[in-house]
């Protein structure tokens, strides 16, 4: 009977054993197998032959002259699919097949713990983003790609006092945590592990018997060593938010005889891929950025598209530029273009490109059934000042055009003149003997139409030619009167 209790009571304290929590992992490797990764072969140097390039390309890497980095860009170049935009279907294709070892990227640190090795982790891309410059540009949307890698290792150690040792491992389990913001993307990853180690120690049981005391030992369950390992890494990308802003405008002067006399106005407050106006067959483009392919995180090589400068940043197809003014500062470009083309129907179009945003405008020209006129009579002349006085209006409806600038030339002399709520304005030249136009020209605020006029100022001679012009003309009637006298009198 005594012998069934104390079975009983070693069942006991066998299941009072500590027991595991729940991790849905179990590989690891003892502490004496393990080494350090190796690291695996570069995704493009090495496997040129089987990345879709022209075969071409892979035999251009033979090239003793070309460094690892030239030989890197002849790859991804011939990766590229279209250098006009940026190739983010590409990029993230290759992101998402990339297979990442336990080997960190190249100059990624690693961390270790008490039963956590090499760990590591990596913000890959975020899709869709671009490099430009310094910065990498996201749309304000995106996925975070990350990788990371470790290894879960346990170290098998000698206790002199157990009769038996008996390890449990547990396993591990790992969360992921990815954020995007306006200005950085940050990952998080945390690690923990758990194994337990269970001894037993000998036990020496007495009891006794009508044959006295019996003794006995056994190797008893005696406690457990609950062995617990947690690591977090975290990672940090700068990011830059962009946005395409950009206004455009066209103002049509006339279209008469299947010609188109027009301006237009682009303005775009950061770096674009292209805008396009169209007329017709005729267009005027802007190129703002080409697109090439970039990679990082050696010898994975994720890819990135990356903008560059494009080499031919302005065109224009059968279109006649009359008059352009443009501003390029950096990320910031101005354009205005005064143009004539042809064009069976005024009907324009304006496509603009950023670089993950695309606009087309339809219905882009607008043409005004305005009739500016300017009326420009002279008030008054002296020898020494003209007076000119001018009007502004819309000779199809009588409107007068208030506050607007008008630039009056006479000589060597320019002003410009504000016209007031009637469309009205007056100003005293100093007269000039070598001119006889004064010049007067609205040039369009894209409100108004443009218009120009011109003014004949009369000459005067100087009072003493005059005086000789007028006696000599008296002499010459006298002169004509005495010799139609005389004859009068000889006919007689």
């Amino acid at each position: 009977m005594k012998g069934v209790i104390l079975l009983m009571l070693i069942v006991g304290l066998v299941s009072a054993r500590p027991s595991c929590g729940y991790y849905p992992y179990y590989d690891f490797v003892w502490e004496e197998n393990y080494a350090a990764p190796v690291r695996p072969a570069d995704t493009l140097l090495d496997n040129c032959g089987s990345v879709g390039v022209d075969s071409s390309i892979c035999d251009e890497l033979s090239n003793p002259n070309l460094t690892t980095s030239e030989k890197k860009q002849l790859i991804l170049d011939g990766l590229v699919k279209n250098s006009s935009a940026p190739d983010f279907q590409t990029a993230k294709e290759w992101n998402d097949e990339l297979q990442f070892t336990k080997y960190a990227p190249d100059n990624v640190p690693t961390s270790t713990s008490q039963n956590i090795r090499d760990a590591w982790l990596k913000i890959v891309a975020i899709h869709p983003s671009l490099y430009s410059g310094n910065e990498l540009l996201i749309n304000g949307t995106g996925e975070i790609r990350a990788a990371y890698n470790f290894t879960f290792v346990v170290k098998k150690e000698s206790f002199p006092g157990d009769c038996a040792t008996e390890y449990e491992i547990c396993g591990y389990n790992y969360a992921l945590d990815k954020q995007l913001g306006s200005d950085k993307a940050g990952a998080t990853l945390a690690i923990s592990t758990q194994y337990l180690i269970h001894h037993s120690h000998l036990v020496t049981h007495c009891f006794s018997s009508p044959t006295g005391t019996v003794c006995f030992t056994t190797c008893e369950y005696s406690h457990s060593d609950d062995k617990r390992d947690a690591l977090t890494l975290s990672d940090e990308l700068a990011v830059k938010n962009y946005l395409a802003n950009y206004t455009a405008f066209s103002f049509i002067e006339s279209y008469q005889n299947k010609l188109v006399d027009g301006w237009l106005v682009f303005n775009a407050s950061d770096e674009f891929n292209r805008a396009k106006f169209t007329l017709g067959n005729s267009y005027i483009l802007y190129r703002g950025i080409a697109y090439k392919l970039a990679a990082n995180l050696t010898p994975y090589n994720a890819i990135t598209p990356e903008a560059v400068d494009s080499p031919n940043d302005f065109e224009f197809y059968e279109v006649s530029i009359l008059e352009r003014e443009n501003i390029s500062n950096g990320s910031q470009r101005y354009e205005k273009i005064h143009f004539l083309a042809p064009a069976e129907v005024l009907n324009c179009t304006f496509d603009f490109a950023g670089h993950f945003t695309n606009t087309h405008e339809i219905d882009f020209c607008n043409l005004s059934e305005e009739v500016p006129i300017i009326n420009l009579t002279l008030a008054n002349r002296t020898n020494e000042s003209v007076l000119v006085h001018l009007r502004f209006f819309d000779n199809k409806t009588g409107d007068a055009f208030a506050k607007k600038s008008i630039l009056l030339s006479y000589g060597n002399q320019s002003i410009n003149l504000t016209t007031d709520s009637n469309g009205e304005a007056e100003y005293q030249l100093a007269y000039s003997p070598y001119s006889s136009l004064v010049h007067s020209e609205f040039k369009t605020d894209f409100q108004t139409k443009s218009a120009e006029t011109y003014l004949v100022v009369p000459s005067e001679f100087p009072i003493t030619i005059y005086v000789v012009f007028y006696l000599l003309t008296l002499l010459f009637a006298f002169y004509l009167f005495y010799d139609f006298s005389r004859r009068l009198n000889y006919e007689k």
